[in-house]
This record gives structure tokens, C-alpha cells and sequence, in this order.
């Protein structure tokens, strides 16, 4: 019911539907297997919105740590403009 909704929000964020989709996938599974530790298991939609943001803000992590090992010669697409604020919060805050 609320997958639409998540991979729309993770599509957005990370800027490509297929990335989008992977996260929401990962996260419904680790739901999957920690329903016992949900705070709350009749609404899980507050924890699926944050585990799907961190799963993009990982996502976006790992693809500019790809980006910056293969250097400029590849062809990869521009950090949007979300990635860029989301990577440079993380380097703040690391």
C-alpha cells in the first residue's frame, strides 16, 4: 500500500526511479525481517519515510564514492542538487 508513495520520495531524492526502487526494496525487506522490533507495527510508514531517506543518503554516499574512485574519465552523470547538499551534510557531520 505505501510502496508507490516510498519509491516516488526515494526516486526524488536520489534522482533515478531504478536506485529508487532498489532502496525501497532493501528497506521493506529489513522491515521484513525486524517486524518484532517495530515501535509501532500497526503504522510502519514513519519508519519506512526515515529508513527510506538514510537508504538513499547511503545511496547517493556510495555513488559518489564510485564517482571520485573512477575519477573524470567516466561517464556518469552530475550530482543533483539534492545529492550535493545530502553528501556535503554527511562530510559536515563526519
Amino acid at each position: 500500500m505505501h510502496r508507490p508513495g516510498l519509491v516516488k520520495l526515494a526516486a526524488f531524492i536520489v534522482g533515478d526511479q531504478d536506485t529508487g526502487e532498489d532502496v525501497v526494496q532493501d528497506v521493506f525487506t529489513r522491515l521484513h525481517q525486524r517486524w518484532d522490533m517495530l515501535a509501532d507495527p500497526g503504522d510502519p510508514l514513519p519508519y519506512l519515510r526515515t529508513a527510506v531517506v538514510n537508504g538513499c543518503r547511503s545511496a547517493i554516499r556510495r555513488r559518489g564514492r564510485a564517482q571520485r574512485r573512477a575519477g573524470h574519465d567516466s561517464p556518469s552523470p552530475p550530482l543533483s542538487a539534492e545529492e550535493s547538499v545530502l553528501l556535503s551534510e554527511d562530510i559536515g557531520a563526519g
